[in-house]
């Protein structure tokens, strides 16, 4: 994994959850949380954080990060790692993927990340990404909050949807996938992928891997254990903390 650089974007004026990566997780900043996950990952060329507030910079400066600033205007954390990767990338000429980790999932294991990375690498597709099986999960299946992807016979994603997809009676559930918040790029498509305009389908369900798709590029799909909560609202904390006491 030496040739391989793992951004954490993180923003803090979250729309819904303003300050979401400082705030506290049984005890230290959330952002911590996923930074030290990624740390773990061992012959990882750098883990990064890019982010665009001087309050997120000095914090995780003060446990060690390294942090790239970037223009708060950038509309999502893809583009901000992006950005990220262009103002040091002269100093990584060895670097063949970019892994963007977001910020708010503290609860990531350190091996489903080394796994993610393993598996999709070798995909050789534009853009990988994670998945992971919803079992009896009709709560999680239902939430706008909580995104779903199908794949066709290949693993490459077909459509993601904050709606529940494929619209089937519990019955069916082997085809309830959730999607991670995690991607990984070739870094000889990135300046394709920044280059793809918002599509139609994308500005719709505010997910912006859709115009990747959209654009007619490939998202292979790395299929992970089950994993705990994201952080999606300031109610999702608490469940945060109980599932990470019950783990850690």
């Amino acid at each position: 994994m030496s040739n391989t650089i793992i951004c954490i974007p993180a923003r803090f004026g979250s729309t819904r959850f303003p300050g979401k990566p400082l705030v506290s997780i049984l005890g230290k900043p959330m952002l911590w949380h996923v930074w030290h996950a990624c740390i773990q990952v061992v012959e990882q060329a750098q883990v990064i954080i890019a982010t665009d507030h001087p309050t997120i910079a000095d914090t995780m400066t003060s446990y060690g990060a390294k942090v790239v600033m970037t223009d708060a205007h950038l509309p999502n954390g893809t583009l901000r790692c992006f950005s990220a990767w262009q103002s040091i990338q002269k100093d990584y000429p060895h670097i063949t993927s970019l892994i963007n980790v977001q910020g708010d999932e503290p609860a990531l294991d350190p091996n489903h990340l080394k796994q993610f990375i393993r598996e999709g690498t070798a995909l050789n597709t534009p853009v990988f990404t994670p998945r992971v099986k919803m079992q009896g999960e009709n709560d999680l299946w239902q939430s706008p909050h909580v995104v779903k992807v199908v794949a066709d016979e290949k693993n490459h994603a077909l459509y993601f949807s904050r709606s529940p997809i494929p619209a089937q009676e519990r019955s069916n559930q082997h085809l309830w996938y959730r999607h991670l918040g995690l991607y990984g790029f070739q870094i000889q498509d990135i300046p394709s992928l920044e280059a793809c305009p918002l599509g139609v389908l994308a500005a719709t369900e505010q997910l912006e891997q859709l115009s990747w798709l959209e654009a007619g590029f490939s998202i292979g799909l790395v299929t992970l254990p089950p994993s705990g909560p994201a952080v999606d609202v300031p109610e999702d904390v608490r469940a945060v903390e109980q599932w990470m006491s019950r783990t850690l």
